[in-house]
């Protein structure tokens, strides 16, 4: 379905979603409901966070690029510094071990 479908039929969606709930709830026990009724709530959280990182994504995209630019040198300096960091623990590590030999 495309957005502009999605407008036009809101209450359609609404009406079929209270009819399948309904017809869901048939003969299930109250386990198999709260089985089928986490499920769907489940799916309705990944199509919510897909959309909100596409959405992440497109707001970064609009940015500007020097902006961007920038805030990229700045991880990469901070990535840089820790990957250093990281190194000279490693070093540090090593010597120990060698020094317990």
């Amino acid at each position: 379905m495309n957005n502009q479908n999605l407008r036009d039929n809101s209450r359609v969606l609404t009406l079929s979603a209270i009819i399948l709930g309904y017809a869901l709830i048939g003969d299930y026990s109250i386990n198999e409901q709260n089985a089928i009724g986490n499920w769907f709530m489940l799916v309705g959280q990944i199509l919510e966070t897909n959309a909100a990182f596409e959405q992440t994504n497109q707001n970064n995209q609009n940015n500007n690029s020097s902006q961007n630019n920038q805030m990229l040198y700045c991880r990469l300096s901070a990535n840089e510094e820790e990957i250093q960091k990281i190194k000279e623990v490693l070093e540090n590590l090593i010597n120990k071990i060698n020094n317990l030999r």
